[in-house]
């Protein structure tokens, strides 16, 4: 009679190298291992049934040989518990692995729309720079040629109030020359044999040369006129384009505020 083997762990299953695990191919190594376990289970059904059969034969000339087939099978059974356990496990991997990949996906598209936005935020912004700096330049040079109309527009009427003032005094001495003659012609009417020829020669051609200072004064005067009101229109004009520019600038800032909104 053959010796009983000792209980024990069972011995490693002899799988081939196609029925492998490879971690880079979940499915087709849960496919190998779907196709192992059943040839586990038609190995085991075989042996059960011929171990059935022989255990007919041998019940009664071998006591120990029941225990030792009860002992196999539940060898056996916890074999097929394991491979049943390690395959949901490998299922449940590939759900994992599944899900992580579809997680991952959606992350890179969200990354993309984000690059894509700031992306396009970015332009703008460089775009919104570019105006205001161009703006800013413009602007700053109209301050610059509204500051220069207004020193002139004072300079001007510094002169026009500096003419102002010698034409009044011209005028004032005009005034006392004219005083003068009156009196010195009625001196002449009054006694024209004693008066001197020297006298009314200066009188007469004293005349022309106040006429002449008149006539040029006034025409100094129409001269800063014209200069002063050509002052004026310019710094009005200065002022109605700036005051454009700013009205510009006011109303993009709320459109570019409206389209960030």
């Amino acid at each position: 009679m053959n010796k009983q083997k000792p209980h024990g762990r069972p011995a490693p299953l002899n799988i081939s190298p196609q029925y492998q695990w490879d971690p880079n191919n979940i499915g087709q190594d849960i496919e190998r291992t779907n196709r192992a376990i059943a040839d586990i289970l038609n190995l085991v059904h075989g042996v059960m049934q011929r171990v059935d059969s022989l255990y007919q034969y041998t019940t009664k000339a071998f006591t120990p040989l029941p225990n030792y087939i009860a002992d196999t099978k539940a060898r056996y059974d916890e074999c097929y518990r394991t491979y049943a356990h390690e395959f949901q496990a490998h299922r449940d991997t590939q759900a994992a692995y599944q899900e992580t990949k579809n997680v991952l996906e959606e992350m890179r598209n969200a990354l993309a729309q984000e690059q894509e936005a700031h992306l396009y935020k970015s332009t703008e912004l460089g775009l919104l720079k570019q105006t205001l700096d161009d703006e800013r330049i413009v602007r700053e040079d109209l301050e610059a040629r509204n500051t220069k109309l207004g020193e002139e527009h004072e300079k001007i009427n510094n002169e026009m109030r500096t003419l102002i003032e010698a034409i009044n005094e011209q005028k004032q001495v005009l005034e006392n020359d004219n005083q003068a003659m009156r009196a010195t012609i009625n001196k002449l009417q009054e006694g024209r044999e004693k008066a001197g020829a020297e006298t009314l020669e200066e009188i007469v051609v004293g005349e022309p040369t106040l006429q002449t200072k008149v006539r040029s004064l006034e025409e100094e005067k129409e001269s800063l006129e014209k200069r002063l009101q050509e002052a004026t229109d310019a710094v009005t004009a200065g002022k109605i384009e700036l005051q454009t520019l700013q009205a510009q600038q006011s109303s993009r800032g709320h459109g570019k505020r409206r389209r960030a909104n």
